[in-house]
């Protein structure tokens, strides 16, 4: 699976929520051009639409099904306020909280979620974690080299496996051979990597705590812990 798919849950929240924005706006100017009135409601059909009959302000009785059905939610008899167009008795909205925000609110609660977590996975990627933040004030960089860009199966995200970059560094000073692991990357570094060299922070005291640095990366990165 592509690694652009991260970027296409904000794109699609933002879309819903303009679409969300869109319809209502359309609603009001709907509204502006209607005429109040009350109808009844004569018949309900299989599926729940209610059948309303109402009255125009020239005298005409007009017989309409309802925009928005559901079983149980009405019955005939039923006193409903409506909203007609006199240019066209044809367009008629029940005036009610289902039919004025059912399609807004179902977008929106859709797209938020959607616009709210892409933001917070792109987010993350331009943040740097706890322990890169201290190693970064009193941590010793030491240049490593880059051995290997890998999926890392251990860490996953809807099905998707993290990046991981594999680097090797020479400790001359115990002559020991050191491997380091990057934080998760949730965009393939390869295409943005230049030469095999990389700055890694190490715990003077503790070589063994460590952080690699890639915040020369794209900012769509890990979501670091």
């Amino acid at each position: 699976m592509s690694d652009r798919w991260l970027w296409s849950l904000p794109a699609i929240g933002l879309l819903l929520l303009m679409l969300a924005v869109g319809n209502q706006l359309h609603r009001i100017g709907e509204l502006d051009r209607m005429r109040p009135v009350a109808g009844v409601v004569t018949d309900l059909e299989r599926d729940g639409c209610p059948i309303i009959r109402f009255r125009t302000s020239r005298g005409e009785q007009r017989r309409v099904p309802a925009t928005v059905c559901s079983l149980g939610s009405y019955m005939v008899g039923q006193q409903v306020a409506l909203y007609y167009d006199p240019a066209n008795t044809n367009a008629v909205r029940v005036d009610s909280f289902v039919d004025n925000w059912f399609a807004s609110l179902a977008l929106s609660g859709i797209g938020l979620p959607l616009l709210v977590v892409g933001g917070l996975l792109l987010g993350n990627g331009t943040e740097t974690s706890p322990r890169g933040k201290r190693l970064l004030r009193h941590g010793r960089p030491v240049s490593a080299r880059l051995i290997a860009v890998r999926r890392n199966p251990s860490s996953t995200l809807n099905n998707v496996q993290a990046w991981q970059l594999v680097l090797q560094w020479h400790d001359v000073q115990t002559g020991y051979v050191r491997l380091f692991h990057s934080e998760d990357l949730w965009l393939d570094p390869k295409p943005f990597l230049k030469g095999d060299e990389m700055t890694v922070l190490i715990d003077p005291a503790d070589p063994r705590q460590y952080w690699v640095d890639t915040r020369h990366l794209p900012s769509l990165t890990g979501v670091h812990g």
